[in-house]
């Protein structure tokens, strides 16, 4: 009894050691303490509740761990990222780092989002660019005034709607009144008419003109004709003389 008690004990232990092992190799493998990694920085000014452990996805895929948070000023936050080595080659220089999160209400992580045009291969110690994302507590606010404004607006078109129904006001009357329709079309008519007549006025001005241009008539004579503007000049100069000598 003794000796299988000793057997029990022995057996128990080692299967507790086998599975502290897997554990520490599963957690290890995890927080990238195995295997070759290198690590990146990049400053937000709010991390949105990110935490050390929490995950670094490039293009959706898990390539790395935060690391470490420090907090450098009141408007900068530093996050230092372990990055799998064999991610290396796709992470270029110009790469964006944002905070999202994992699905809907999940933990918050890093998302790494490379640019359409290439560039250098990240470097240990380099920090990339950030973009912040709008919470979603800011989200449900900006969503709560739309529907607040939608709802208003909706209202104002049951108001006007009404109106309108109604005979009320310009539209009303004009869709509910058949007089004012009437006396919309009388004035209608008669802007044709003096559109018409303006036109028509329009036109015997230009022929006057025309006439003017080619020198018929009195006025076209007085303004074209040379010849009649130097006797016009002749007249004016004599009758000055003449009233000279009157004066004298």
């Amino acid at each position: 009894m003794e000796k299988a008690g000793k057997i029990k004990l022995g057996l128990f232990v080692i299967l507790g050691t086998l599975f502290f092992v897997a554990s520490m190799y599963f957690i290890g493998d995890k927080q990238n303490l195995f295997g070759s990694t290198f690590k990146i920085k990049a400053i937000f000014s709010n991390v949105n509740g990110l935490q050390k452990g929490n995950n670094i996805r490039f293009l959706g895929i898990d390539v790395g761990t935060v690391n470490e948070i420090e907090i450098l000023n009141d408007t900068s936050i530093l996050v230092t990222m372990v990055i799998k080595e064999e991610s290396r080659a796709f992470i270029k220089k110009n790469s964006i780092s944002t905070i999202g999160t994992d699905g809907l209400m999940g933990n918050k992580l890093v998302n790494i989002t490379p640019k359409n045009f290439s560039s250098q291969i990240v470097n240990e110690g380099d920090t990339l660019a950030t973009l912040s994302e709008i919470m979603t507590e800011d989200m449900l606010r900006r969503l709560e005034q739309t529907n607040t404004n939608i709802a208003m607006i909706s209202s104002n078109l049951v108001d006007i709607t009404d109106e309108i129904q109604h005979g009320r006001g310009t539209i009303g009357k004009l869709i509910k009144d058949s007089a004012f329709a009437l006396n919309i079309d009388i004035t209608i008519e008669n802007l044709r008419d003096a559109s018409k007549k303006s036109t028509n006025i329009l036109a015997s001005i230009e022929d006057k003109l025309k006439d003017i241009n080619l020198k018929n008539g009195s006025v076209g004579s007085l303004l074209m004709d040379t010849v009649f503007a130097g006797n016009i000049e002749q007249m004016v100069k004599e009758m000055k003389a003449a009233s000279e000598n009157t004066k004298e």
